[in-house]
């Protein structure tokens, strides 16, 4: 850790011995603030969400929603369509009339759906 006169300029090693004490002094002003647990707040009218995972058969190719995200649809192998709305909160399938695997949907922002 030296000032080099000849050339003008900070010895590299300066630089990462300035940067080790910024760190050091970063990582002391964050322990002296103290860690604080944090617990969620639930009650009747905000319960915590409920998810229901079940195995699929097929896998899913394309997913796609209505801007507000009210209307979400999946698709994938095996003709497979998923169809989850804001209301009922949950996925349902969805009758495709084919076995043929979809590879992409398009939700239109007014929740129109198109595939292919």
């Amino acid at each position: 850790m030296s000032w080099n006169a000849n050339s003008g300029r900070i010895d590299v090693r300066l630089i990462g011995s300035m940067a080790t004490f910024l760190l050091c002094l970063l990582l002391a002003g964050c322990h002296a603030t103290g860690w604080y647990e944090v617990k969620p707040h639930y009650d009747a009218a905000h319960p915590p969400a409920r998810f229901e995972f079940r195995a699929l058969t097929h896998y899913l190719r394309s997913v796609s929603g209505s801007g507000d995200g009210a209307q979400v649809w999946a698709v994938g192998y095996g003709g497979t369509i998923l169809h989850y709305t804001a209301q009922t909160g949950r996925w349902e399938a969805q009758t495709s009339r084919t076995t043929n695997n979809l590879s992409s949907v398009f939700a239109s922002s007014d929740g129109r759906r198109y595939g292919r």
